[in-house]
Order: structure tokens, then C-alpha cells, then sequence
């Protein structure tokens, strides 16, 4: 669905961005798009699943998963927030 709407999707975000309205996407995992992705379609934040950080202190591969996330989402110039 993303790829043949891409054009549109980013339209719509301009048109959001102009009222003051903020693309988010919720629920994120980073398992079926990049934050690259979303930047490119306008989203301005990610909402990481907590699923992506349960037991983060036990887990160095989750720790090295989310740690990418959040650097890359930076870089990107995309706000981060966890939600349950």
C-alpha cells in the first residue's frame, strides 16, 4: 500500500503539517518500515511498542535493537516516545 501511495501520503502530511497536526506513527517496531521511510512520508515521531524494551536490562539484543532505533530516529530528526 505505502509504495503506490507515496506521492499521496506525503501530500497529506504536508497538508497536516500546515494546520498544525502532527504525523505520528504509533506502535512502532521497525520491523516492516524504516524510520528513513517515515521521515520521507512526513511522520514526525515514533511511538515504540514496550514490547520493544521489556526486559531491555536482561536482553543485550534488545538493547542493541532499540538503541539503534532511538540513534537512527535522531539522526532523522524524529521524536521518540514508548507507549504499553
Amino acid at each position: 500500500m505505502i509504495p503506490d501511495n507515496i506521492d499521496k501520503i506525503r501530500a497529506f502530511a504536508k497538508e497536516l503539517a500546515n494546520i498544525h497536526i502532527v504525523f505520528s506513527c504509533d506502535r512502532y517496531s521497525g520491523r516492516y518500515v524504516g524510520i528513513e521511510k517515515l521521515k520521507e512520508l512526513g511522520f514526525k515521531e515514533i511511538k515504540v511498542m514496550k514490547g520493544v524494551i521489556d526486559n531491555i536490562d536482561k536482553d543485550p539484543q534488545k538493547l542493541s535493537a532499540f538503541k539503534m532505533i532511538a540513534d537512527t530516529a535522531k539522526e532523522q530528526g524524529i521524536g521518540i516516545s514508548v507507549v504499553g
